[in-house]
């Protein structure tokens, strides 16, 4: 009997972008520009850091489907990290299939821990974080 064995790795390489308009100051002459993006000063962190974060998803991820050949895939997903540390807004931008995808969101979903958020001039933004997901299924 083939035995899988599924090794899910966090690459490191992940997107954060911030979702708050730019706020000019009182005394400059430039209209607020809705929809401007400033770039984050302190980025989304799970406590524990990335880490603790791979560990998460490996505790809880299973593999859908039996694959009958050792492959290496990637799946790409994207969140929310809201101003108090929630998730939200899961998607997957890429989905190789076998069910990984939807297993992908599955697990991003059940994870109720805070992270500390996305921080701009001093205050917590709402913050879109892409994560990059390799899974090696191995035969």
């Amino acid at each position: 009997m083939k035995r899988f064995i599924l090794l899910l790795t966090l690459l490191l390489s992940v997107g954060v972008y911030s979702q708050d308009t730019l706020t000019i100051s009182q005394n400059s002459s430039l209209p607020k520009e809705a929809g401007e993006k400033k770039v984050l000063q302190v980025q989304p962190e799970y406590p524990g850091g990335i880490p603790e974060f791979r560990k998460f998803i490996l505790d809880r991820f299973k593999q859908p489907y039996k694959i009958g050949y050792a492959t290496t895939v990637k799946v790409y997903a994207s969140f929310v990290v809201e101003k108090d540390g929630s998730m939200s807004n899961f998607k997957i931008l890429r989905d190789p299939g076998y069910g990984l995808g939807d297993e992908t969101l599955r697990v991003l979903k059940l994870c109720k821990i805070k992270w500390k958020p996305g921080i701009i001039d001093g205050l917590p933004v709402r913050a879109s974080y892409n994560l990059p997901l390799t899974i090696n299924i191995k035969n």
